[in-house]
């Protein structure tokens, strides 16, 4: 299947691979040692993609035992058509690419928000398709460093991403500019259609914290309302992210989100 011209119209369904997950109270009993709580989504979407699964497993990914397409439960309907139009795509890894804008972020007594201006509080995953609660199938990415020295202590990697978001230049189309280690994605482009009923984003994962400890990540965000997107997204760059959505014979943007609130937990 030919790779995507450089304009092109995404309608996407609202589809995530979703993991199950419970609540930490109902983990064994233990107490988190640290909780993002989300507040008030303003915006987000995920980028869907599939990865050669030589490529999967080098760099971000090295260690995690990931699910081909063709094995995925929860396969996203626009990667499932690839897959079953073109078979040779079976064997290749869903990933996704999620940016997500709040109003806020609270962690303990403290609320992070941007009162001068109103910048959004970004929060982000890279996630690859793996077992359930797999050690290391989630990158969790932030605009905010105060959101990481949060969870700095407990040895929890979090990378940071730079972000801008506005209008295009004598366009009411929006912007979306991602930059992320090496990588720099645009997205121009608008909500189209009725409003549907957003995806409930609920992920589990595993990483690794300070003295060989292992914590669990649960993440959970009750969006209000999604709508699709139409619009055209330009991959730049040399980062392991820009070589992976280049060579993917798919990238599917959407659907739009809004609204609602989540949290994301580390515990023991």
């Amino acid at each position: 299947m030919a790779h995507p011209a450089s304009r092109l119209a995404w309608l996407v369904a609202a589809a995530f691979v979703a993991l199950p997950c419970a609540v930490a109270a109902q983990q064994g009993g233990s107490a988190p040692e640290a909780v993002w709580n989300l507040d008030t989504l303003r915006s987000g979407f995920c980028i869907h993609f599939l990865v050669d699964p030589k490529a999967a497993t080098q760099r971000t990914f090295r260690g995690v035992a990931p699910i081909p397409a063709a094995s995925a439960e929860s396969l996203h309907p626009a990667l499932k058509g690839v897959v079953e139009g073109s078979p040779e795509f079976a064997s290749w890894i869903p990933e996704q690419f999620c940016i997500l804008q709040f109003s806020s972020i609270r962690v303990g007594g403290s609320v992070l928000r941007d009162t001068k201006h109103g910048r959004s509080q970004v929060v982000g995953m890279w996630a690859m398709s793996a077992p359930a609660g797999a050690q290391g199938s989630v990158v969790l990415l932030t605009g905010n460093s105060h959101l990481v020295s949060t969870v700095r202590a407990l040895g929890v990697p979090v990378d940071v991403i730079k972000t801008a978001f506005g209008k295009v230049p004598e366009s009411t189309d929006d912007r979306y500019e991602i930059r992320y280690s090496g990588t720099t994605l645009t997205w121009d482009g608008h909500a189209s259609g009725d409003s549907t009923a957003a995806p409930v984003l609920d992920r589990r994962w595993r990483v690794g914290g300070r003295n060989g400890r292992v914590l669990q990540v649960t993440e959970r965000l009750d969006a209000a309302g999604g709508r699709f997107l139409v619009g055209a997204l330009r991959v730049e760059g040399k980062g392991e992210l820009a070589r992976a959505l280049i060579a993917s014979p798919i990238r599917y943007v959407g659907p739009l989100m809004w609204g609602g609130s989540g949290s994301i937990t580390f515990t023991p």
